[in-house]
């Protein structure tokens, strides 16, 4: 129930008292202006949100979804192949990062998110897949960057940095020195101590979709 506009060349905010508007293309859609509001921004292709675009409360839904180093925003971002952040991208509160894997580009080596060093998301990581693949799981890896809120992941974490909140993975993987190693996490800190208690974590866990978990560790 969206109204379809032409692609946005201009700085522009939409009202969330009117009809969500709709932007669709079939190819790349690079993003370079300032957009809010009540918008969704489609792709059947990828998204490139530029270093200098502004985006505050709108939808990305593409394949792949890439931000550009030292990108800083509020979104919400579905994706079905790879969500990949540059360095010190910001993507501040209530930002949630999804990936919904629907298994039709089999090429690619891995389908997850991907956040690169200094890269921040307050809100919610949350991967899954329509049709799992047991020999091809779905990977967040998190390198040297921070994650606030809740993660829910049905395929491998690698953690070499910090979620601040709650996290939930099908296993970890630890690949260093040469090695790749199962459960195992080094120079990784995963703490909801320092959750803001006003911060509203993304109600995932509703409606009997979280297993009761296998015990790895305690500290």
């Amino acid at each position: 129930n969206t109204l379809k506009i032409d692609p946005i060349t201009c700085d522009t905010n939409f009202s969330f008292s009117e009809q969500t508007r709709l932007v669709s293309i079939t190819d790349q859609l690079f993003l370079q202006n300032s957009i809010s509001g009540n918008i969704i921004l489609h792709s059947f292709d990828t998204i490139v949100v530029t270093s200098n675009c502004h985006l505050q409360n709108v939808i990305l839904i593409a394949p792949n979804v890439r931000f550009e180093d030292g990108f800083s925003g509020s979104v919400q971002v579905i994706a079905h192949e790879t969500i990949r952040l540059g360095k010190n991208v910001k993507l501040n509160y209530p930002s949630a990062l999804i990936l919904n894997e629907e298994r039709k580009n089999e090429t690619l080596d891995k389908h997850g998110i991907f956040l690169s060093e200094n890269a921040h998301v307050l809100g919610g990581v949350l991967l899954f897949s329509q049709k799992p693949n047991p020999r091809k799981s779905l990977f967040l890896q998190v390198e040297n960057a921070r994650i606030g809120g809740l993660v829910y992941n049905l395929g491998e974490t690698e953690l070499k940095g910090e979620v601040i909140g709650h996290l939930y993975t099908n296993q970890f993987t630890l690949r260093t020195g040469g090695g790749q190693y199962t459960n195992h996490l080094l120079n990784a800190k995963i703490s909801s101590d320092l959750l803001p208690k006003e911060m509203i974590v993304p109600n995932w866990l509703s409606k009997g979709k979280a297993t009761k978990p296998k015990l790895i560790a305690c500290f």
